[in-house]
């Protein structure tokens, strides 16, 4: 199923800058070894030949045409944890005006911003200080990140009434859930994964 959808993406994201498309292959990637691991790898002893594999199944699809021109970009010094931060920063900045649209639908979704910026916006001001302007050894090899250091988008808060009329839970999930995963055929929305969902995993309170 990974490596379906591996061939998939590539082709969904044809269209998209190069650059751009190399970044959230990156992400993509990290981010399914980072839940398998916490899910159904969880606790098995053969963990690190399973994460060899599946790098080694994506080397092969990317590899096999020079019109994708992106590998994986491995660092041993960049955990799954720092890809997660990282992943929620270009989320966000893909995914601001969509943010702007679904946080003013209602009061429950306006609320759960608050926290989610709030995480944010730490998340930010952690790369600046340790990737912004200087070197370290946790900066990437092949994708390029600086876009992270000077947007405006993570300097404000969005602005929202966390005391507007709540949807009913139907249309709320309508409005507000948009997935990050691909379905099983490997197709994606093109819209954020939903505020709820990103705050349950940040464990925000």
């Amino acid at each position: 199923m990974f490596a379906r959808n591996l061939i998939n993406l590539h082709e969904i994201l044809s269209g998209e800058n190069k650059d751009k498309h190399c970044i959230y292959m990156n992400f993509w990637i990290t981010d399914y070894v980072r839940k398998m691991l916490e899910t159904e790898w969880k606790g098995n002893p053969h963990m690190t030949s399973m994460v060899r594999s599946f790098l080694t199944v994506e080397n092969a699809i990317t590899g096999a045409s020079q019109k994708y021109n992106c590998h994986f970009d491995y660092n041993s010094n960049i955990d799954l944890d720092l890809w997660k931060e990282r992943k929620y920063l270009h989320d966000y900045i893909e995914n601001y005006d969509d943010i702007k649209e679904i946080i003013n639908s209602d009061g429950h979704s306006c609320k759960i911003y608050s926290k989610y910026f709030d995480y944010i916006k730490k998340s930010h001001e952690k790369y600046k200080e340790e990737f912004c302007s200087t070197y370290s050894n946790k900066c990437h090899n092949h994708i390029n990140l600086s876009y992270f250091c000077n947007n405006d988008k993570f300097i404000s808060k969005l602005e929202c009434d966390e005391n507007k009329g709540v949807l009913t839970a139907s249309s709320r999930e309508e409005r507000d859930q948009v997935l990050e995963e691909p379905d099983e055929s490997g197709r994606y929305n093109s819209t954020p994964a939903s505020l709820h969902d990103q705050n349950q995993e940040l464990e925000i309170h």
